[in-house]
């Protein structure tokens, strides 16, 4: 078990070549208990990896909550300011102060306004390719030169045994 937890901890790279290695070397008797053992760590890995996306995930709400609030009460301060027609309030420990944003001035269009229905120099376009139009055509049996359907590729699936 030690090789395994070894060729688990190496390098991406290093690891893909000494599991590889290590399993041509073992004799068949021996396969299986080292197969269950790769079989249960990449389980515990994907695992922890879903764990971890969840929580990255859950963060990341946190995180915009919190922003979001920080945002709220920045307006209400600014909203306070204005008010009293203050550009700047000094306390013990901050000073806020009322500032432009910089950079270039915002364009505001007519919220009527479609951006089709403008004169073209004021459009943006963009082209991406149809795949889903190019895959049905290929099935088809049409010849594109520019495009051809590829091979799936192959990938590991683990399924526990409900043999002990």
């Amino acid at each position: 078990m030690s090789k395994l937890r070894q060729a688990a901890d190496c390098s991406p790279d290093k690891q893909k070549e000494d599991i590889a290695t290590h399993l041509e070397r073992l004799p068949e008797s021996e396969l299986n208990d080292i197969i269950n053992g790769y079989a249960a760590l990449i389980t515990k890995l994907e695992n922890e990896a879903k764990q971890h996306e969840e929580e990255a995930r859950e963060l990341k709400k946190r995180a915009e909550t919190k922003r979001q609030r920080a945002k709220e009460i920045k307006e209400q301060l600014m909203k306070f300011l204005q008010s009293k027609k203050r550009k700047k309030l000094k306390t013990s420990k901050y000073e806020l102060s009322l500032v432009r944003n910089g950079g270039k001035r915002p364009v505001i269009l007519r919220e009527d306004i479609v951006a089709t229905n403008l004169p073209e120099e004021y459009q943006r376009v963009s082209v991406t390719p149809d795949r889903t139009a190019i895959r049905r055509d290929l099935e088809k049996g049409k010849q594109l030169e520019y495009a051809y359907l590829g091979e799936r590729n192959f990938r590991v699936q683990i399924v526990t045994s409900n043999k002990s």
